[in-house]
């Protein structure tokens, strides 16, 4: 059995050029293993990867180009649920990674 690379989608809900989604963070995704043992946290490379494939769900994608005000606030722990906004348009996405306790990690990425 392989394991699962991308959090497990709870909830999804497009408006517009918005796209809310509400994720649990299984325990046993990928990214944990071995980063770090015992503290397990998902890197940020990681979210990053997710917002991309997330967003390429919903519109197409050109290539990367840049990260603008990209800022990584507290740890995304294993075990639990968090939601991710994504706004879309203009060859950038925004996304925040946040719950009711506040931001884990936002920023802007660009593709031409």
């Amino acid at each position: 059995m392989s394991q699962a690379i991308l959090p497990k989608i709870i909830d999804q809900t497009v408006e517009g050029e918005q796209a809310f989604y509400s994720l649990y963070i299984s325990p046993d995704l990928l990214c944990f293993e071995g980063h770090f043992p015992g503290v397990a946290i998902v890197p940020g490379i990681v979210q990053i990867e997710w917002v991309v494939v997330l967003a390429g769900k919903l519109i197409t994608l050109g290539e990367f180009k840049n990260m603008v005000r990209v800022k990584f606030n507290r740890p995304i722990l294993p075990s639990i649920t968090l939601k991710l906004h994504l706004a879309l348009g203009n060859g950038k996405v925004q996304y925040r990674f946040f719950n009711d306790d506040g931001g884990f990690s936002s920023g802007r990425l660009i593709f031409v």
